[in-house]
């Protein structure tokens, strides 16, 4: 798959650059197929994500709240209003930035994709300060119980599955991530309606506090 993968991307460049030439006449067709060669350089990118190993050798301590932070400054907007609610004081975890970024993210997205207008996105400590944790909210449809165990399976797809539209990647990224880090993840309905998806992750042992970036 990586190796097939890295072989698409080539002819889609050459189709990108041959399409970049095209006279102005034809601009209304080059626009179509250069959404069309990023959409597939999309689909690319998450196999490869997928497929991606972890290099604990890369870890570093992180920061929960300045993760998330940059997330819902990043993903939130004029239109789409994330609220965003961190714990004042939280202990420090260790993994990969981008990995644990890309993974809440992808969180992050889908709650807006779905969410009706209304995301939350949490941080907080379990009560032995073992854990540091997210939470990601919305107020959308959510899903039938009996569907949830499956969002997180490879090429799960369709309205049973939300969420895991395209590659059906999504979640099994979100998934394969924090389990390289030995954390955990779950999703359940909201009472209110909607759904709400939580990563807890181990906290640095002797960690530093750390206050939220104002």
């Amino acid at each position: 798959m990586a190796g097939i993968s890295h072989d698409i991307r080539t002819p889609l460049t050459r189709i990108r650059l041959a399409t970049e030439m095209m006279s102005p006449e034809d601009s209304y067709l080059a626009e179509g197929i250069i959404s069309d060669t990023e959409e597939c350089n999309e689909i690319i990118s998450q196999f490869m994500d997928y497929l991606k190993p972890v290099n604990t050798q890369s870890f570093e301590p992180l920061s929960l709240n300045d993760i998330a932070s940059d997330i819902v400054s990043s993903e939130g907007g004029y239109e789409i209003k994330i609220d965003f609610d961190p714990m004042a004081r939280i202990k420090d975890i260790e993994g990969s930035p981008i990995a644990i970024k890309r993974a809440i993210t992808n969180l992050v997205v889908n709650a807006v994709r779905y969410g009706n207008g209304w995301v939350k996105v949490t941080t907080g400590m379990t009560v032995d300060n073992k854990l540091a944790w997210v939470t990601v909210e919305d107020n959308g449809p959510g899903i039938e119980p009996d569907q949830i165990s499956r969002l997180f399976e490879p090429f799960t797809r369709g309205d049973t599955a939300r969420g895991s539209e395209g590659t059906g990647l999504g979640l099994a990224i979100v998934k394969r991530i924090i389990s390289q880090h030995h954390g955990s993840v779950s999703i359940s309905n909201r009472s209110e309606g909607g759904l709400k998806a939580q990563v807890s992750f181990p906290a640095v042992k002797n960690g530093k506090n750390m206050l939220p970036r104002t």
